[in-house]
């Protein structure tokens, strides 16, 4: 499914400006994920283009690990504005909003707006993972310069080899066949 980029924006600055970035959708209003999908290591998540066409609203699957593994990214920002649906799985989601940090908890149905530039972090909890249908606005390739800049001054983390399939095999399928790897952001 194609989405209005202006339109997106547009929602995106307007959730974050009124403070009504964070939301709870109904379970007929998670997006599904697409059985079959392929499945990409990049860095500390696996994730996996539904639609990506670089300057156009990015749909893609996120996946954070669980929490021990380590689980807390390094707090980091993006080019473009991010819709970010939790579809399974708990943790916690911090945001830097007016100088302070915020504290998400993570919940299947939670949705969090956030435009670019803005400082972030996901958290695993308790041993969860968590599952995510992301909304880019524009999509980046992850070679893109500002496609993540990490807030300790690097462009690259990697962190502990895990499998999603093994947090959500009702939804991505048994873990049978190894993750691809895509480019890191790292430059040359």
């Amino acid at each position: 499914m194609k989405f209005d980029l202006t339109k997106i924006e547009k929602q995106i600055d307007e959730a974050w400006t009124s403070g009504n970035f964070v939301k709870q959708l109904s379970t007929e209003e998670i997006p599904n994920i697409p059985t079959g999908i392929e499945l990409s290591k990049w860095e500390c998540m696996i994730l996996s283009k539904i639609y990506c066409k670089p300057g156009d609203v990015g749909e893609l699957v996120l996946a954070f690990p669980p929490g021990g593994s380590p689980a807390e990214l390094v707090p980091h920002t993006h080019g473009g504005g991010r819709v970010i649906t939790i579809v399974a799985g708990v943790g916690l989601f911090q945001v830097m909003r007016d100088g302070q940090w915020v504290d998400i908890e993570l919940k299947p149905g939670v949705q969090v707006m956030f435009p670019k530039e803005t400082l972030h972090t996901f958290i695993g909890v308790d041993d969860e993972a968590l599952l995510a249908h992301a909304l880019h606005a524009p999509f980046l390739e992850p070679s893109h310069p500002r496609a993540i800049v990490y807030d300790d001054g690097t462009r690259e983390k990697h962190y502990d080899d895990w499998d999603p399939r093994e947090y959500f095999p009702e939804i991505l399928g048994e873990p049978n066949e190894p993750l691809s790897l895509v480019c890191s952001t790292s430059a040359a």
